[in-house]
């Protein structure tokens, strides 16, 4: 027991140093090669932690084979899910799909890289199912590690790329990884394998993904690696005695239904790529009518006939998007131009606005809601 303990800090030692390295050091250098220096050293880990270690074989019992059950389902249903949304977003066609160069390096190379590190977690994490302590600390090393490689060529220089990396990055990468971990543990290494060879390598395999642009994406790497841990570990909760299968159908209940419903609604809403959008406000030009905090569900316009005066109306002004009234519709030359005013304001805005810039009409407002992001963003722009 001592020595395979002195092998744990021998292994995670040198593990954390060669993290710092690529941290501080190899994640600088944008040449093809690091990666293949990345891969081949985590290969080199995978294989000394297995001959130091040894290598568990993955036992399925019904717990297991419940897990991979749902891991599966999940990751299908978000495909189906993805795939669908396409319909509305539109579809990315890989260029290199039949270049066999660009496919070595867009899909073998993540590949052997997915098969090394989850298989390094595996063989960590089942040599040591019961301490938590090193659960951690597998999990915080990788998550570092591909936190690195995640932001390896993004530039933080702003508050909105710096939230945009976080909210598309940071979080999923945190969440997937310690979701792994838990599987790792009490699901074996199947379900590591099928989740991330699916979910990493998919947009990279097949010759068409949807354009779901970065929330979207960063929706689904958030919530799924989360519901897979929540039915993952309802399954282990709900187990009867070691002799009696797991009922899987306990693993879904009803109640779960409005949950999934408002979740799918909510990131429909603040997606902006359907009919019906919700958005914040981030000033008080529209007080008393809509107040600083508040947020507003419009609907998308694409017709003039349904815009009149007195209307509140969501535009595009250069790179910002601005609520105010519509105070004044003019016709020049067999075209409709829109003059609108902020309800606060003392003044007409100076914009001759067309249809084309017009996202929508304001239905209805959301007291408070947008008030979170407000904060965190004043935080942010403080530091």
């Amino acid at each position: 027991m001592a020595k395979r303990m002195n092998y744990n800090i021998f292994i995670l030692v040198i593990f954390g140093l060669y993290v710092a390295y690529y941290r501080l050091f190899l994640s600088y250098s944008q040449n093809s090669i690091a990666d293949y220096i990345n891969i081949a050293t985590i290969l080199i880990f995978t294989f000394i932690a297995i001959l130091l270690l040894g290598y568990r074989k993955d036992k399925l019992n019904q717990t297991k084979k419940s897990i991979i059950g749902i891991t599966i389902t999940e990751v299908l249903i978000f495909l189906a899910i993805s795939y669908g949304l396409g319909v509305v977003t539109g579809y990315i066609h890989n260029t290199y799909y039949f270049d066999i160069n660009l496919i070595l390096k867009n899909i073998i190379a993540p590949i052997i890289y997915i098969l090394a590190i989850e298989v390094f977690r595996y063989t960590i994490l089942s040599a040591n199912s019961d301490k938590k302590s090193i659960f951690y600390i597998v999990t915080i090393l990788i998550t570092i590690l591909e936190l690195s490689m995640g932001f390896k060529t993004i530039l933080l220089y702003n508050f909105e790329t710096i939230f945009k990396a976080v909210s598309s990055i940071a979080i999923p990468i945190i969440i997937k990884n310690f979701t792994m971990s838990y599987l790792a543990i009490h699901g074996g290494l199947k379900p590591l394998l099928i989740y991330r060879l699916i979910m990493d390598t998919y947009m990279n395999i097949l010759p068409i993904a949807p354009d779901l642009g970065e929330y979207l994406t960063s929706v689904i790497g958030i919530l799924l690696p989360t519901l897979v841990y929540m039915y993952s570990a309802r399954t282990l909760d709900i187990k009867l005695e070691e002799s009696q299968p797991v009922k899987e159908s306990k693993t879904f209940r009803f109640g779960d239904i409005p949950m999934v419903l408002f979740i799918i609604v909510l990131v429909g809403l603040i997606s902006g790529k359907f009919t019906y959008s919700i958005i914040g406000i981030g000033s008080e030009s529209m007080t008393p009518t809509i107040d600083k905090g508040d947020a507003v569900i419009y609907k998308s316009i694409t017709d003039e006939s349904d815009l009149n005066v007195g209307d509140i109306i969501v535009f595009k002004n250069g790179s910002k998007i601005i609520i105010h009234r519509l105070i004044e519709i003019k016709e020049d030359e067999n075209k409709n131009y829109y003059i609108t005013k902020g309800d606060a304001n003392n003044s007409k805005d100076n914009i001759n606005l067309t249809i084309e810039d017009i996202k929508g009409k304001v239905l209805f407002k959301i007291k408070y809601l947008a008030y979170p992001n407000l904060w965190l963003k004043e935080i942010v722009n403080k530091e």
